[in-house]
């Protein structure tokens, strides 16, 4: 891609969770001076574990409809025989502002991120975002499309489906699906990515504040991407004016 600025106007969806979830996700805003934060860390790989993540994120609410989000995440690699050009310590972080302008029953808000080129690429991607709740089921929905600007690489088009249910009043079960398709070859490649990941996460709600969470993925092969399968275990934290 040539630049970023002249084609950022992409029509673009994502649809995310009425039912608060745990995971960091979704149109919600925190409450004016409220907050989200997660901490993470988990393990990803093929046959072993060849990374290492590590992550902060958070959400902080400016306005009751306005929120800040920053994350922080840093990759080591751990594979011995990655060639001395490897990159043993990546960190890319990302900041972005959600705007939440229909707050219901269909909550539908827009995000826009940004990722700093500390290690990789500048990212820059658009969304739109929006969910419900399923009352039946005690639980929510979430699915969404959105495209990302990627400065020196190729775009990629990017999509999410998820669906929650609360069994209890502490405990939430999600099953998780996630789709990423470049636009074109990278440089010296000869087939654009495509990639599915399907996975689920378990979250225990400790209290009124806090939850801790294990989120296990894995990752379809395909003729660009070999299999792989990645597990995070993480607490997050919530709080407000009150």
């Amino acid at each position: 891609m040539n630049t970023l600025a002249h084609r950022l106007i992409v029509p673009v969806l994502l649809f995310g969770v009425l039912y608060a979830s745990p995971a960091a996700a979704g149109p919600w805003t925190p409450e004016r001076f409220g907050y989200y934060a997660q901490t993470s860390v988990g393990l990803a790989g093929a046959e072993k574990p060849s990374e290492l993540d590590l992550k902060l994120y958070g959400e902080f609410g400016l306005l009751d409809s306005l929120g800040v989000i920053a994350s922080l995440p840093v990759q080591f690699d751990l594979e011995r025989d990655a060639g001395p050009d490897a990159k043993r310590v990546r960190f890319d972080p990302t900041v972005g502002l959600r705007w939440r302008f229909i707050p219901g029953p269909l909550v539908v808000a827009a995000q826009l991120d940004v990722k700093l080129p500390v290690s990789g690429s500048a990212e820059v991607t658009p969304q739109l975002l929006a969910g419900s709740g399923i009352g039946v089921l005690n639980g929510f929905f979430q699915v969404g499309a959105g495209y990302r600007f990627r400065y020196g690489s190729a775009d990629e088009v990017v999509a999410t489906a998820d669906v929650g249910v609360w069994p209890t009043r502490r405990l939430l079960v999600i099953a998780n699906a996630a789709f990423r398709i470049q636009t074109g070859p990278e440089p010296g490649a000869k087939l654009a990515e495509r990639e599915v990941m399907l996975g689920g996460q378990v979250v225990w709600r400790t209290g009124p504040k806090v939850d801790l969470g294990i989120d296990v993925r894995t990752t379809i092969p395909t003729a660009s991407v070999p299999a792989g399968v990645s597990g995070t275990f993480y607490v997050a934290f919530r709080g407000g004016r009150t």
